[in-house]
């Protein structure tokens, strides 16, 4: 099937899951479209601690940038349509006309692993990122408390992907471009209330 094709059944899936109870989020990957429960509050606990901590900083970096949660990414050349946990673009894009963003317009895009379907995060998305040319991915792991920065996507004997990666834990100051995420109060799922 075609990606024109793919992204018509995701848009009536989203009509139709829109009476369902939850919510449910379909992306566009290389396996085709993937199904995404809503995720669980740790989840958005630590998306939203991370998007608040880049606010502080991108008027210092990248004055006219937000970073921003919910911003479905699409690159019809590749066939994707992801949604990140959180973005770092120009407040303009946003803006806008048109559904989307261009992966080219972002400098970072965010995921904490969901409970789930890690591999989503871990595989596809490892994939899909670089190959849309996205400068930095910081991958957040409540499960196994552990932060990643991937970054420099290129050329490299198995494809495109990100030729540096750094790893982190809970707890550190994590370097990432130009900014810092303190991940000390970065709850892991497992971690009682």
């Amino acid at each position: 099937m075609d990606y024109e094709a793919l992204r018509r059944v995701a848009d009536e899936m989203s009509d139709f899951a829109e009476h369902l109870e939850g919510r449910w989020d379909f992306e566009i990957g290389r396996q085709g479209i993937v199904m995404m429960m809503s995720p669980v509050k740790r989840h958005e606990g630590v998306a939203y601690l991370i998007t608040r901590q880049l606010e502080a900083q991108l008027p210092g970096t990248h004055p006219g940038y937000v970073a921003q949660a919910g911003a479905e990414v699409e690159s019809p050349a590749l066939g994707r349509k992801r949604r990140p946990d959180a973005v770092v673009l120009p407040l303009e894009i946003l803006l806008g006309a048109g559904d989307t963003v261009d992966p080219g317009e972002l400098l970072l895009v965010v995921e904490v692993v969901s409970a789930s379907n890690p591999e989503n995060d871990y595989v596809d998305k490892m994939a899909d990122y670089p190959a849309m040319g996205i400068p930095i991915y910081l991958l957040v792991d409540p499960r196994k408390a552990v932060v990643f920065v991937h970054s420099d996507p290129g050329p490299t004997a198995h494809g495109i992907s990100y030729r540096n990666t750094h790893e982190y834990v809970f707890g550190d100051e994590v370097s990432v471009g130009p900014w810092n995420i303190v991940t000390s109060d970065f709850p892991r799922y497992d971690d009682p209330e």
